[in-house]
């Protein structure tokens, strides 16, 4: 646990340090005064301060309200040390930002019972706002989950002709597949991967299933429909994601296979006994023609 401690007086400052030491706190920092309080703050990020009120330059009242700010909204406990006792000071104490306050001079038990259970509500209001996060994200990607699970289904007419195996759309990892039947009789597969893992990974996902929908029912080729992806995604993406894929169009008979390849390892074409054909290694559009004796292509 960080704790800051902010007093001009030196002496105050080692009497705080030791008596936390022996309740076994030894993450200590010292300020003497508001302003080197607030950078110190701003680097370590303290978990708690005990601050002093009467301090030159900037008193206990102006940097705690910056403390505040600054931990926004995360729950940061400011215990004010102070030898005022007027109403009016203690209550001005709160109202600047102060959880609490003791008296100088203080009660070494009493401060470490008030350290101790602050230390346990900022503990409690972790635990709220963690609570809090975990469930909006779940939600959000139960939402994802839902609209890729729905985008990016195959058609049921293709199961028989495809082998493919894909990780749960819940994990959110920019690989997907998609199949589309072409208007001659054949199909279109395109097999795609963004940079990238999680769920900004995923996202990418729905612009490209629509737009290879779109023209798939069109008939495109497979370089008109690269290029449309690719200025799709270029209006879309950070400069810092990118997008392999590799998009391929089946004739009617099977017997002629076009094959666009932009950024993935080359896709193999094998006979039934498993040997390979042909390698479509990433570049330009290519055209194969498979002759009869091969048989049933698998890409």
């Amino acid at each position: 646990m960080r704790i800051l401690i902010v007093d001009n007086d030196t002496l105050n400052r080692f009497l705080l340090i030791h008596m936390l030491e022996q309740q076994g706190y030894m993450d200590t920092f010292e300020a003497e005064d508001g302003a080197v309080a607030f950078e110190l703050a701003k680097r370590i990020k303290p978990d708690l301060v005990l601050l002093d009120v009467v301090m030159p330059e900037m008193d206990g009242y102006e940097i705690a309200t910056k403390l505040k700010k600054l931990a926004g909204n995360i729950y940061l406990p400011i215990i004010f040390i102070t030898a005022l006792e007027d109403e009016e000071s203690l209550a001005r104490c709160l109202e600047t930002g102060g959880d609490d306050f003791v008296v100088k001079p203080f009660d070494k038990v009493i401060l470490a019972a008030k350290i101790r259970a602050h230390s346990r509500t900022r503990l409690l209001e972790q635990n709220k706002q963690l609570s809090f996060y975990r469930n909006a994200i779940e939600r959000e990607h139960k939402i994802v989950e839902h609209i890729l699970a729905n985008t990016l289904s195959i058609d049921k007419h293709f199961t028989r002709y495809l082998d493919y195996c894909l990780n749960p759309a819940s994990e959110f990892n920019g690989d997907f597949f998609l199949a589309s039947a072409s208007p001659t009789g054949g199909m279109y597969f395109l097999i795609g991967d963004f940079t990238g893992h999680g769920l900004a990974s995923a996202i990418g996902a729905l612009p490209v299933s629509q737009a290879f929908q779109t023209m798939s029912g069109k008939g495109l080729s497979l370089m008109e429909m690269a290029g449309t992806i690719n200025q799709t995604l270029l209006m879309l993406l950070p400069d810092d994601m990118f997008f392999a894929a590799a998009i391929v169009e089946i004739n009617n008979t099977g017997k002629q296979i076009d094959v666009w390849n932009g950024g993935m390892p080359s896709l193999l074409l094998q006979d039934p006994s498993g040997k390979i054909v042909k390698r479509f290694a990433s570049r330009f559009c290519i055209t194969a023609y498979v002759s009869r004796n091969i048989g049933k292509p698998r890409i």
